[in-house]
């Protein structure tokens, strides 16, 4: 009998991802992800015996995992990540989850489901097993393996917010504010490129006689 597994998904075109940040900070809209089948064989095998671990399976944020975890080469995995250039950022609406073979369900519709339905614990896991078998996905849908169908699970929501929430927080704001200035300073070589008159110093407008 196949598993279900969190974090797991594609994209539009088919790609297999991992979700790192179901949505970025102060930007619901925007997810970022890492393609597996792009990452070098040590990178992808440690990645995915992380994302398979019992503690990744019992939460529904991955980076709070690998923010606590190291690559092979001793690197903080959320840092070598983001470092190297592997998170990749995606609207919610274009990754389709896949928590099991020939199942799938929008991320924007599993973020929607954690906000409105989801019982989260302070260790981020399941409240008892009855819970799990009603949401195997751990996302707040259940699967109707009759109608091979991926629905919402109605579960009154239980707000828990704890100083490892805060500071989990404050790590992916920084997080996301290193992205703004990356993508601000691309634009600006680009605008530079363009029209190198725009730098300061640059070539200087040729005068009219």
């Amino acid at each position: 009998m196949a598993t279900f597994t969190k974090h797991v998904g594609r994209n539009r075109h088919g790609q297999r991802l991992v979700v790192v940040f179901r949505e970025i900070p102060d930007d619901e809209t925007n997810c970022l992800v890492v393609h597996t089948d792009s990452l070098r064989e040590m990178y992808h095998d440690q990645l995915i015996r992380e994302v398979n671990s019992r503690e990744a399976q019992d939460t529904v944020d991955l980076y709070k995992v690998l923010e606590r975890r190291h690559f092979g080469d001793g690197q903080q995995m959320l840092n070598a990540l983001h470092n190297q250039g592997l998170l990749q950022k995606y609207p919610v609406s274009e990754i389709e989850m896949q928590p099991m073979p020939n199942r799938v369900v929008n991320l924007a519709i599993v973020n929607e489901q954690i906000k409105t339905g989801k019982i989260v614990s302070e260790s981020g896991k399941a409240p008892d097993v009855a819970a799990t078998k009603t949401d195997p996905t751990g996302a707040g849908v259940s699967v109707d393996t009759e109608a091979n169908l991926v629905k919402p699970v109605a579960v009154a929501p239980v707000v828990v917010g704890n100083e490892a929430d805060t500071e989990a927080l404050a790590e992916g704001k920084l997080l996301q504010a290193r992205l703004m200035e990356e993508d601000a300073k691309k634009m600006r070589e680009e605008a530079y490129a363009l029209n190198p008159s725009l730098k300061k110093g640059g070539r200087p407008k040729k005068e009219t006689v």
